[in-house]
C-alpha cells in the first residue's frame, strides 16, 4: 500500500532518533531484549510503539512478535496510522496460511487486526472519515483482514473494500485485493472485473495478470486468458475443442484438497469427520488448470478426472522420491467433473504384494490405484521457516495393519462393465487375497452381491484391526 513505505520510513526515524541502530542480527536481538524490558511503556509511549514496528520489521515480523503487534494494534487505535502498520504486519502473518486453510480460531492475528481497524475507524474525524489516505487505508487494510477471517466476515470484507474504493477509485492496488477476496470465494465475474480495475490504474503487473488469466480461465474467457499469459510471457493459445487456453508442455503439479475420513473407513487413525489435505496430481492444461491424475481416498470434492481450477501461488511444497520438492497448489473450482466411474475397494493380502500386476490383466483403459498416504496437515510455521515438531504426513503413523490395502478403480464412461466384472473377478480369483467392491455391483444393479461386497468390506477392516491389535 502507498502508505506502508511512508510508515517505515517513519519507523526507521524513531530507530534513528533513539540512537538505535543496529547493524547485524546480533544487535536487533539485543534491541528487542531492551524492547521487551520496556514492553509496559507500548501503550503509552507512542515512540516506543513506532520503534517496535519498524523493529517488529527489521526481525522478519514472525510469530516470536506477535503479541507486541497485538499489543501496539489494540492500544493505539486513536491513531491511524500506527493501527494501519501493525495490522499490516498481522495481516501479512496471517497470510502465510494458505488461502485455503479454514480459521479454526478467532483468537488470532487477523482477528486482532480487523478488530483494530474497526475501532480506528470508529474513532475518526468527520474529515478523516472522507479522506482516502486515511480512513480509505483503514478500510482496504480492513477488507484483506477481514479476507483472512473466512467466509464468515466475507459480507462485512466486501464492504470494507467497496467503502475505500468509493473514497478513492483510482487505486488500483485497492482493487487488486478486492480482486483476490472475490477470487478466493469463486466470485469469478467481480474478480475479473476488479482486476480488470486494477490493471488500468496499476498496469500490466505480474499479480494483476495472474488474477486476470485466473478468473478468465473459471469464466471460459479463453481469449482474456490467453492474452493475460501472453504478457505474463507464456506461450498459450485457444484449445478450440473445449474453448479453454492451453500451454504446451507445463509438468504435473500436485493439488490440495480438503478431505474428511469416509464413514466406510473404520480403521483411521484420525478422529471421526477429521479434516485434512489430501494431495493429488494433476496434469496442467495451463498455469492454473488442469485434470486430476490420481483419485482422492477419502471424502473430497474432487477425483480422478475432473478439470480444476488453482491459484497460482504454492500454499506448500511435498518432497517426492521421482521429482524432488514439487510445490502444492490449492484449489480454487472445479470446473467440471469427468465421466469416469471411481470404484473404491479394500483388500486384505494374505502375501505381500498380492494385487501387484492387476491392471495388466483388466481391460486395456482400466486404471488400479492403490492408496499411497498423502493427507497433509498445512503448517504456517513450516511455510515462516519457524523450528518446530510434528508429523507432515499419515504416512508417519506408526502401526499402521499391513495387510490392509485400499485402492481406486477407475473406468472410462465407454467401459462395458459385465466385461470388467468378469476380469476382475478372474484377476483375483488366483490372488492371495480378499478383495471388496460393492460399488461395481451397485452399478450392475445386482443388489445381493453388492450387500455381500459391503459385508465383505467390514469384514477385511475387522480382520485387519485384529491382526494390528497388540496380543
Amino acid at each position: 500500500a502507498k502508505n506502508g513505505a511512508t510508515h517505515q520510513e517513519r519507523s526507521g526515524k524513531l530507530l534513528s532518533s533513539a540512537r538505535m541502530k543496529p547493524e547485524g542480527a546480533d544487535d536487533l536481538a539485543r534491541t528487542w531484549q531492551e524492547l521487551q524490558a520496556r514492553r509496559d511503556q507500548l501503550k503509552t509511549d507512542r515512540k516506543l510503539a513506532g520503534l517496535a514496528l519498524g523493529l517488529v520489521r527489521e526481525l522478519g515480523n514472525t510469530t516470536v512478535h506477535r503479541d507486541v503487534l497485538r499489543e501496539v494494534a489494540e492500544a493505539w487505535t486513536s491513531d491511524w496510522a500506527l493501527t494501519v502498520t501493525a495490522a499490516s504486519m498481522l495481516v501479512e502473518q496471517a497470510g502465510r496460511r494458505g488461502m485455503d486453510e479454514p480459521p479454526i480460531s478467532e483468537d488470532g492475528p487477523a482477528f486482532w487486526a480487523a478488530s483494530s481497524l474497526e475501532q480506528a475507524l470508529e474513532a475518526l474525524s468527520e474529515s478523516d472519515r472522507t479522506n482516502p489516505d486515511i480512513a480509505g487505508n483503514l478500510n482496504a487494510m480492513l477488507g484483506n483482514a477481514l479476507r483472512m477471517c473466512g467466509p464468515n466476515r466475507d459480507e462485512a470484507a466486501r464492504e470494507a473494500f467497496t467503502r475505500a474504493v468509493e473514497l478513492d477509485p483510482e487505486r488500483g492496488e485497492w482493487w487488486y485485493d478486492a480482486g483476490l477476496l472475490d477470487k478466493g470465494r469463486g466470485r469469478f465475474d467481480d474478480g475479473f472485473s476488479a482486476n480488470e480495475l486494477a490493471r488500468m490504474h496499476m498496469g500490466s503487473e505480474r499479480p494483476v495478470l495472474w488474477n486476470l488469466a485466473i478468473c478468465a480461465t473459471a469464466l471460459g474467457k479463453a481469449e482474456e486468458a490467453v492474452e493475460a499469459w501472453a504478457e505474463l510471457g507464456v506461450e498459450a493459445r485457444i484449445d478450440r475443442g473445449r474453448d479453454m487456453p492451453y500451454v504446451a508442455d507445463l509438468p504435473p503439479l500436485l493439488l490440495r484438497v480438503l478431505s474428511r475420513t469416509p464413514d466406510t473407513d473404520s480403521t483411521s487413525q484420525l478422529p471421526d469427520k477429521a479434516v485434512g489435505f489430501e494431495l493429488v496430481w494433476v496434469a496442467p492444461l495451463s498455469p492454473c488448470h488442469g485434470v486430476v491424475q490420481s483419485p482422492t481416498f477419502r471424502d473430497a470434492p474432487i477425483d480422478y478426472g475432473d478439470l480444476v481450477l488453482w491459484d497460482g501461488a504454492p500454499v506448500a511444497a511435498h518432497e517426492t522420491k521421482e521429482q524432488g520438492t514439487v510445490p502444492v497448489f490449492p484449489l480454487l473450482e472445479i470446473l467440471r467433473h469427468g465421466g469416469e466411474r471411481r470404484l473404491p475397494f479394500v483388500a486384505f493380502e494374505r502375501e505381500p504384494n498380492a494385487l501387484d500386476g492387476l491392471e495388466a490383466e483388466l481391460p486395456e483403459g482400466v486404471r488400479v490405484f492403490i492408496q499411497q498416504e498423502r493427507v497433509h496437515h498445512g503448517c504456517a510455521a513450516c511455510a515462516a521457516g519457524e523450528p518446530h515438531e510434528h508429523h507432515d504426513t499419515l504416512a508417519d503413523a506408526p502401526d499402521a495393519p499391513s495387510s490392509l490395502v485400499r485402492g481406486k478403480v477407475i473406468l472410462a464412461p465407454t467401459q462395458a462393465l459385465d466385461e470388467f466384472r468378469d476380469t476382475w473377478e478372474a484377476a483375483l480369483a488366483v490372488r492371495p487375497a480378499s478383495v471388496a467392491i460393492p460399488a461395481l455391483y451397485e452399478l450392475l444393479k445386482d443388489t445381493k452381491r453388492a450387500g455381500q461386497e459391503h459385508q465383505a468390506w467390514r469384514g477385511i477392516e475387522g480382520k485387519a484391526l485384529r491382526q494390528k491389535a497388540p496380543s
